[in-house]
């Protein structure tokens, strides 16, 4: 039996489970407090700007960052691990307020205004769609067949595969591919990372609350994004002294596999 919870702090990834290959970023926001959210893949720690708050999540504790409170966005750094510079995968658990106005799910970019690669909601009102580009090279913006609504948790997910100026991308909503597209623009060089914005200005922010976000240097397939979606916390260790009943208060929901 897989439960889906947020796991405790202190819970740390099965390198040796495949779904965390390629795996340079994971965030699961269950600090409950506080502007540091640890990256359990690595050295790319979260730091939130402008005081992003403590939500309560799909599965567990989550954070919730506001347009309207001074941009508030998680900062993820600069390490070159999140260069993603080809292949690719971005994958958010969120429920937005609105889901018109564009919104930043996450991005790396130059902090220049161009993008590496990024996943935002609503610049197409109701809808999803992934971006990269230069304003000297003109951007791609591949947008989702159907829409999402406010006030409802998702697992969206964008891959990407491809190089210079040669590109596919494929968006899902809740496991279920929603289109592949071409794209031909060069994306930008890497500067830095970040979650619920695109530079270092928190430009278009989101009003959103996050539950988890997974950042990845390969495509995922379609296989295993269908297997986040019904196993969340899939490559994520519990610690075995666990008690059931330190899981069931954090328990919204479970799946038998």
């Amino acid at each position: 039996m897989a439960l889906n919870f947020n796991p405790p702090v202190g819970a740390k990834l099965n390198w040796s489970h495949p779904i965390n290959r390629g795996l340079v970023g994971c965030w699961l926001f269950n600090e409950a407090g506080g502007q540091k959210f640890k990256d359990i893949a690595g050295v790319n720690d979260g730091t939130g700007v402008n005081s992003p708050t403590v939500a309560t999540g799909q599965y567990g504790v989550g954070i919730k960052l506001s347009n309207s409170v001074a941009n508030q966005y998680v900062s993820i750094g600069t390490n070159s691990s999140l260069n993603l510079s080809t292949d690719a995968t971005i994958l958010v658990f969120v429920n937005l307020v609105a889901t018109t106005g564009i919104q930043w799910l996450g991005a790396t970019g130059d902090n220049a205004g161009n993008v590496q690669f990024g996943f935002e909601v609503g610049r197409t009102a109701n809808k999803i769609d992934t971006i990269w580009g230069t304003s000297g090279g003109g951007f791609d913006i591949l947008t989702s067949t159907n829409t999402i609504s406010a006030g409802k948790w998702y697992m969206l997910a964008v891959t990407r595969t491809g190089s210079g100026t040669s590109w596919s991308a494929s968006l899902y909503i809740n496991g279920v591919l929603d289109s592949t597209q071409a794209g031909v623009k060069a994306p930008s060089s890497f500067v830095a990372g970040y979650i619920g914005a695109f530079s270092n200005g928190g430009n278009q922010s989101g009003n959103l609350s996050l539950n988890g976000v997974r950042y990845y240097n390969r495509a995922l397939s379609a296989q295993e994004i269908r297997q986040l979606y019904v196993q969340p916390f899939a490559g994520v260790n519990v610690k075995p002294w666990m008690s059931f009943a330190s899981a069931a208060t954090r328990l919204y929901g479970f799946v038998f596999g």
